[in-house]
């Protein structure tokens, strides 16, 4: 075995090698992140510590000067050594090896820090570390001071928007986003067809049936269609299918049951890019079908009178990147402005529910996801919907400040959710869709009760399947494949979201209480979901999704086969690089640029989510105290100054109070963060949101920054 080529198993922590010279210990067994391997010889889960090196310290090692225990394949490794890109390397030590080899065996420098390691020595971001590799991202500094005087901002902001493609051309519609950035909604796919039958429809009294989809977003454009349509007149009924029952997308016996109900057009509103099946027997039985979707479609479009859809491959949309919510909104605005009615009535009705969906489906928020967004997070507060306001009072979202994208995705977003995951989603629809206030306080207490049985359901799948791990995931396996019974298929879509984040790699989980199991999947990387499933459609009953996020149904004797395919696929489309996302740090701050005037710029770069994250900055501070806090102490609150500043900052770090007892007062760490604020009695302060901290190791946190595209996503 080539030296510098060598492996660690999977099992042992190795990203935590990305801290620059600190100690990071591993999980611990009962709670490890990593399977364990498969050996008669291993009796327990040894910890390992992790230390990383670069620059100089790396550049005075060569791979043949280290001797042949570092690389050995013992079990359990003494120590393991790992090179990098760009000459950084990492060396491990596992505890419980007796006795510990000698540093005497090593090169001098780097025995020199293995004996620091093995003494617990210059640790004292111990169980601070995140163990990932920092990235700071690469931008042109003339480009910085250039748009930090046109826009008047701080330097710090304006590295962070050159990072994201923003000019000072462009600033205006990322600051300050507004109606007009729209696109036109007549630049759509089969728009002009839709909005014809749509006004035939509205005209004649036909009985329109709108079918969503059991997910916030479907649950959202369903909602946002029928109030429109009802606003205009329409005869309008509707249909969410229950995902356990009736499973996803239209189906036909769906078709079947909309026409002995006398319904004349259908509208599907987040499905149906895939359902030629069902609108085929729709069209037999003399109903007509739209189509509004934003998932991929097949190789054959269906039969449909319109399949307005931007990710269809002859699609000549500006933006792909639309949810369903979205797409909707968008028929509507062509539908109200053909019968004289203006969109900035459309907007005020209609943007907090594109806000809602969009926020939820986790999709890229930028383009003009970032408008709708933006425009719509505004409205929510001020809702005229009871149902909305109900939500809010439930949830206990605080409205002394400006809605975000993170309340609506994690808080409201999940509540309403939960009732399509647990149970029926319409009794979201119907908390969307009532005018009562009364019923939508009753509703919206109901969907608290369903959340509740959704987040226990979630955490006991979430436990069988990180046990399971170790005996479904090769050391080499760029994919993790699980399947188990008594999962409820409601659920297993998070819980692959929460597996792909912990173990970073593509993940589908897979419910077999059926005949033909259902699976649901969650990307990570560059991988992309649906081109891997479209390599899979001959074992699989159907499929559905987009880049990051897909459901199949798959027959039981098929998915042995399904998970060698999908690991042969990740194989060849993923590396480790493509998997290993590193802790991207937008721009390094001096202490004294820590003032609330940052905290005010960074906030109008909202709305954050994928596709535009929180700016995370790193900065050189000391610790002037540290301590615990919450019900089991599992947060740690800090104290932190820095050279020029001021004054003390305040930061937390969330789920890292055993942290608190390897701090001292005086040590100096280079903390990764973004920015909050605290707001108390009417005050706001600025506060450190902690994602990572390393100690330095004779070189700055200014290292020279790697090349970074955050605007790399679909439909941009």
């Amino acid at each position: 075995m080539r030296a510098g080529s060598h492996e660690t198993p999977f099992w042992c922590p190795q990203r935590i090698s990305g801290i620059n010279g600190t100690l990071a210990p591993a999980a611990s067994p009962s709670g490890s992140l990593y399977p364990r391997p498969r050996s008669p010889h291993r009796r327990r889960q040894w910890p390992t510590d992790w230390l990383s090196f670069r620059g100089a310290l790396s550049s005075s090692l060569e791979p043949s000067s280290v001797p042949s225990w570092v690389l050995s394949e013992r079990v359990p490794p003494v120590c393991r050594l790992r090179w990098q890109e760009g000459g950084e390397f990492a060396l491990g030590l596992t505890h419980g090896c007796e006795p510990p080899p000698s540093a005497h065996a090593l090169p001098p420098v780097l025995g020199e820090w293995y004996n620091r390691l093995l003494n617990g020595k210059d640790a004292p971001n111990q169980a601070l570390a995140s163990g990932k590799r920092w990235v700071i991202r690469q931008v042109d500094d003339r480009q910085v001071a250039a748009l930090a005087g046109a826009l008047r901002v701080s330097p710090a902001t304006a590295a962070v928007l050159v990072s994201r493609g923003v000019t000072a051309r462009d600033a205006e519609s990322f600051l300050k986003p507004s109606l007009p950035h729209l696109h036109s909604p007549s630049l759509l796919p089969d728009i002009q067809p839709a909005v014809e039958r749509l006004r035939e429809a509205l005209g004649r009294q036909e009985r329109i049936l709108v079918h969503g989809d059991y997910d916030v977003d479907g649950v959202t454009a369903t909602a946002l269609l029928v109030r429109a349509l009802r606003a205009l007149g329409g005869n309008v009924c509707h249909h969410i299918p229950h995902r356990v029952t009736d499973g996803y997308d239209l189906r036909p016996e769906g078709a079947q049951r909309a026409a002995g109900d006398g319904v004349d057009l259908i509208v599907t509103v987040d499905c149906g890019a895939v359902a030629c099946e069902a609108i085929a027997e729709a069209q037999r039985l003399g109903v007509d079908v739209i189509v509004t979707d934003h998932h991929h479609p097949g190789p054959q479009l269906p039969p449909a009178v319109a399949v307005v859809n931007p990710a269809r491959p002859d699609s000549q949309y500006p933006f792909a990147g639309l949810v369903g919510v979205a797409v909707a909104f968008k028929l509507v605005c062509a539908l109200s402005e053909q019968m004289g009615i203006q969109t900035d009535n459309v907007a005020r009705a209609f943007l907090d529910l594109v806000a809602l969906g969009t926020c939820a489906d986790v999709c890229p928020l930028i383009d003009e996801n970032r408008v709708l967004v933006r425009l719509g997070l505004e409205l929510i507060p001020s809702s005229k919907k009871p149902g909305i306001q109900a939500l809010l009072q439930q949830s206990g979202v605080r409205r002394d400040g400006p809605l975000r994208a993170w309340d609506v995705a994690f808080i409201l977003g999940p509540r309403l959710n939960a009732a399509g995951r647990v149970d029926d989603a319409n009794a979201a629809l119907n908390l969307l869709l009532t005018n009562d206030p009364t019923e939508a306080a009753q509703l919206a207490r109901a969907l608290e009760e369903r959340n509740s049985r959704r987040r226990a359901e979630q955490d006991r799948i979430l436990r069988e399947a990180k046990g399971m791990v170790d005996r479904a995931l090769r050391s080499d396996a760029k994919v993790l494949v699980l399947a188990g019974r008594g999962w409820h298929t409601g659920v297993i879509g998070i819980v692959a979201g929460r597996l792909a984040e912990l173990y970073g790699r593509p993940t589908a989980v897979i419910s077999l209480d059926t005949d033909t199991a259902r699976g649901s999947a969650r990307s990570r990387g560059s991988f992309h979901l649906m081109e891997a499933l479209n390599k899979c459609q001959d074992l699989l009953v159907r499929y559905g999704g987009h880049r990051l996020a897909a459901g199949f149904d798959v027959e039981m004797e098929k998915i042995p086969a399904l998970v060698e395919r999908l690991e042969q696929i990740g194989a060849e489309m993923l590396t480790d690089g493509d998997l290993d996302d590193g802790l991207l740090v937008d721009a390094v701050v001096s202490p004294q640029e820590l003032v609330p005037q940052l905290w005010r710029e960074v906030e109008a770069m909202e709305p954050y989510g994928e596709g535009n994250p929180p700016p995370v900055f790193a900065s050189r501070l000391m610790v002037m105290g540290a301590k615990p806090f919450g019900r089991q102490s599992e947060h740690l609150r800090l104290t932190l100054r820095g050279e020029g500043l001021p004054g003390v900052l305040e930061a937390v770090a969330w789920r890292r109070g055993a942290a608190a007892q390897h701090l001292n007062v005086g040590d100096e760490l280079e903390f990764a963060y973004d920015l909050d604020v605290n707001r108390y009695a009417g005050r706001e302060t600025l506060r450190l949101s902690i994602a990572d901290a390393r100690t330095p190791l004779g070189t700055s946190v200014a290292e020279p920054r790697a090349p970074y595209d955050p605007f790399e996503q679909d439909g941009r």
